[in-house]
């Protein structure tokens, strides 16, 4: 029996095709041969289609005239089918699956399938860019030593999953424009040497609703010519811009590099659950505000501080559960660091303490500190009871 053979497209999946709305795809888009063999001897036929319908109905299309091409208005999935009958009457069929994705116009996209895209996402100064995901997966490979999103103007993903699937980018987005993530799952399976998001100085980065996997394990120093950022392997790298995250899961395998590094600028983080390997936040500079933040580190020697600062940076604590196997804070560089509530641990590692201080200036206002001599950082009017707690003092 003859073998149909589609031609072969773009995709992985030779039996696939896929195209934007409005493209137009004619006969030649979608040509097949059909060859068989006889006595030894290859012999060519050219194949008919025969049916292009909707795949998810299985209902042939009513009028259909392959010589004026295929209707691609309609986002969805279409199957192609075609047969061939060689001259002993046998005859074969294959389907090709053509997958119209609605393309908007170039700037504002909808994902209809699956997507796997190894180019460089690059948004221009005064450009925006709108990806709706749909609740489908887009999946970027194939970017050694690059950044695979170049944004200067305005980019935005919604509803869906955003996966970096090759170990040796530098970063998933490099950014000095607006990138948004709202509702959002992005996986980072990027080596040691790759962060996630780094937010330049000109840059404002808020992801909204989202989780945020970053797998690399080790990271590296910015001598390493792979490395973009002080640390590799961070989530997210605030360097001088505004960067806000609420309402957002975090975890991070790094045994080097704190899951979010903010070099200065305006940082407002709120709602925030932080699972780490390595520590929660490095601070060097900058406002940061952190609200109701949750940071559980791992259990074992990796694993530093909660908070550690290195330089005259503005801090304000506001509840949530910061945990850790070392010092929670751990102050140097005088940043002014205020705690207004929460609860705060430590494991003991080598005798730390919930704050270590090396330099800073501290007020409590509040918070449980169960196990730590709060009093030298007490705000005026405050006390702190056995408990732990830091509450006013009243009469």
């Amino acid at each position: 029996a003859p073998t149909i053979i589609l031609k072969g497209t773009e995709g992985r999946n030779k039996n696939e095709l896929r195209v934007n709305t409005g493209d137009v795809v004619t006969l030649d888009d979608v040509t097949a041969v059909a060859k068989d063999i006889v006595d030894g001897e290859k012999i060519l036929y050219p194949s008919r289609i025969t049916r292009f319908y909707p795949a998810e109905t299985g209902k042939p299309s009513h009028s259909f005239d392959a010589s004026n091409g295929f209707d691609t208005t309609t986002p969805g999935r279409y199957n192609i089918e075609y047969t061939v009958t060689d001259e002993a009457g046998n005859t074969a069929s294959k389907t090709m699956l053509l997958v119209v994705i609605e393309l908007i116009n170039e700037n504002n996209i909808k994902l209809e399938e699956d997507m796997t895209v190894n180019e460089v996402v690059s948004v221009a100064k005064g450009e925006t860019k709108v990806i709706d995901l749909n609740n489908k997966t887009l999946t970027f490979e194939s970017f050694d030593d690059k950044c695979i999103i170049n944004n200067e103007g305005t980019i935005i993903f919604k509803n869906g999953k955003v996966v970096q699937n090759q170990l040796d980018s530098l970063c998933l987005a490099e950014n000095n424009g607006v990138v948004k993530f709202d509702n959002v799952n992005l996986v980072d399976k990027g080596s040691y040497n790759n962060d996630t998001i780094i937010n330049g100085s000109n840059g404002e980065v808020i992801i909204t609703n989202s989780i945020i996997e970053q797998n690399a394990t080790y990271g590296a120093f910015a001598s390493d010519s792979k490395c973009k950022t002080r640390y590799c392997a961070n989530a997210v790298v605030n360097s001088n811009g505004k960067l806000t995250i609420k309402d957002t899961t975090i975890k991070s395998n790094s045994q080097w590099a704190y899951t979010v590094n903010i070099y200065g600028g305006n940082a407002n983080i709120e709602n925030v659950v932080i699972n780490s390997g390595r520590g929660g936040f490095g601070i060097d500079g900058g406002n940061v505000n952190l609200k109701n933040v949750d940071v559980t580190l791992a259990d074992d020697t990796n694993a530093y501080y909660a908070v550690y600062t290195t330089g005259a940076a503005n801090i304000t604590v506001s509840g949530g559960t910061m945990y850790s196997k070392r010092a929670t804070f751990y102050l140097t560089g005088n940043p002014n660091v205020t705690i207004n509530s929460g609860t705060f641990k430590t494991r003991g590692y080598k005798g730390h303490k919930i704050v270590e201080d090396h330099g800073s200036t501290l007020t409590i206002k509040g918070g449980t500190f169960k196990g730590f001599d709060a009093s030298s950082y007490l705000a005026p009017g405050y006390t702190q009871l056995s408990s732990g707690e830091v509450t006013l003092i009243t009469e």
